[in-house]
C-alpha cells in the first residue's frame, strides 16, 4: 500500500490515464461530491466506481454512479510528502 497523502503534499497526477479499466485498483484523483481533489484507490464495480482511501478508518468511500466517470481526474505516479 502506498503512505497516506497527508495536507499539504504535492502530488503529481496523470491526466492521460484516465482509462477505468486500466487504472483500476490504482491510486487515482477523484472530484468528490463538493467538487474538492480527493485521493483514492479506485475499484469498478457494476454500476457505480468506488473510491477507497488508504485510511479507511479515517476516511469514507467515495461512491460515484458509473456515469460520472469524468470525475476520475487521473492516475497518480508521484507524490511528495509536506514535510520533506
Amino acid at each position: 500500500m502506498h503512505p497516506l497523502i497527508e495536507p499539504g503534499a504535492i502530488v503529481c497526477i496523470d491526466s492521460h490515464q484516465r482509462e477505468l479499466e486500466s487504472i483500476n485498483r490504482s491510486l487515482v484523483a477523484f472530484k468528490d461530491n463538493e467538487g474538492e481533489c480527493v485521493i483514492r484507490r479506485l475499484s469498478l464495480e457494476k454500476n457505480y466506481l468506488l473510491g477507497i482511501p488508504e485510511n479507511i478508518k479515517d476516511y469514507t468511500p467515495l461512491v460515484i454512479s458509473a456515469n460520472k466517470e469524468n470525475r476520475v481526474l487521473g492516475k497518480v505516479v508521484w507524490y511528495q510528502s509536506a514535510k520533506s
